[in-house]
């Protein structure tokens, strides 16, 4: 982010940078301590959509970027395609001739993809400059939110023309396909998981309250029907038939009403009509419904949740409609389920980044290299 004047929205605010003079500084949880900790809400604050007046936010276009979350951090906590991308470079591949990185802002969704980030416009430039640097159709390999973006930019973007001649295959890992009640619990709640200290949920959910991507990202009808009950109140629950009605009584308007627009986005109108491989954890612990007791006031977070089975942060249903889409596109579907691997310990799972390299190596695409050589 670039600060200049930052706006105070909070006391607390007068603690962090409020001008970094033109310069660029890391947007990323800082270390543990106290004053750190109240810097965590300003980088909470500045991530909003728009961000606070004075600040402007931008993601980092590079390869690095894909690598690790932070600019700075190495740590296991960081990593996202790091292990994956050292173990194809071991066998032969090569940054930039023909191993990519596509770098987007993750806060943005559906609305924008195609609007003023130019997000399906960008990606597609990068495929058809890999093809032509590897001499060859690519295979895109994608991890959770990722699923879902390529999905749609397959289904909706290219044509099959298009896609026969530049997509080798498509390779899902931990993919969101039917939305899941993780996101649905930050838009109410403010917890991602445990990063989050509890006196900053507040801010953390009017922050992901604004985003694009979260109102996609809920359970959607056409995976898991009209009937399964996902928000609790003593007086009325609530399915995937209407989850517009909870969240405007939440106070999150602007979610309720991207969720009307998007939830269709989801299951088999996603089937990319290209070869595709679904990876993804089972037999995990993972969030079901929210519940509310008391007087049900849903301006608060819930009270309680409930459980089913899942990879640990989305549930099974809605990362087996990757393989569902076998019965409605002609081109093969191959699943691979990895018992009590959660959602993105693929990054860092030796045994599923060897499968990952099986599947890569079966056509030998290395020859593509060599052609280029």
């Amino acid at each position: 982010a670039m600060k200049k004047d930052r706006e105070i929205v909070h006391a607390w605010d007068f603690i962090c940078d409020r001008d970094t003079y033109g310069q660029w500084s890391p947007q990323w949880l800082p270390p543990s301590g106290w004053m750190s900790i109240f810097q965590t809400h300003c980088l909470i604050e500045n991530m909003a959509l728009p961000p606070p007046k004075g600040v402007t936010v931008r993601y980092r276009d590079d390869y690095e970027s894909c690598m690790y979350l932070s600019a700075t951090d190495r740590s296991v906590h960081s990593i996202v395609w790091a292990q994956w991308s050292d173990l194809l470079i071991e066998n032969g591949w090569e940054k930039d001739t023909n191993l990519f990185a596509f770098a987007m802002d993750w806060r943005l969704g559906p609305p924008s993809y195609l609007g003023e980030d130019q997000t399906f416009l960008r990606f597609k430039t990068l495929i058809e400059k890999a093809v032509v640097s590897s001499g060859g159709p690519v295979s895109l390999v994608t991890m959770s939110l990722g699923g879902p973006f390529v999905a749609l930019f397959c289904a909706d973007y290219v044509s099959e023309d298009w896609k026969a001649a530049n997509i080798y295959n498509f390779v899902s890992v931990s993919g969101v396909y039917g939305g899941s009640s993780s996101p649905l619990n930050t838009l109410f709640s403010g917890k991602w998981g445990e990063l989050i200290p509890s006196f900053l949920l507040s801010s953390s959910r009017d922050t992901a309250r604004t985003t694009q991507v979260l109102p996609w990202l809920i359970p959607a009808k056409s995976v898991f029907g009209a009937e399964r009950v996902w928000i609790r109140t003593p007086y009325k629950n609530f399915t995937a038939a209407d989850l517009a009605t909870p969240l405007r009584e939440a106070g999150a308007l602007a979610a309720a009403d991207l969720w009307k627009s998007v939830t269709h986005l989801t299951g088999n109108r996603l089937a990319p009509n290209v070869s595709t491989v679904c990876i993804f954890g089972t037999d995990s612990e993972t969030v079901e419904s929210l519940v509310w007791s008391g007087d049900g006031d849903m301006s608060r977070p819930p009270d309680s949740v409930t459980s089913a089975t899942g990879d640990g942060t989305v549930l099974h249903e809605s990362l087996k409609a990757c393989s569902d889409w076998q019965f409605v596109q002609e081109q093969p579907v191959t699943t691979f389920t990895v018992t009590g691997v959660k959602h993105t310990q693929f990054l860092t799972h030796r045994p599923s980044m060897e499968l990952f390299l099986k599947i890569m190596l079966k056509d030998d695409p290395i020859k593509r290299v060599e052609r280029k050589k």
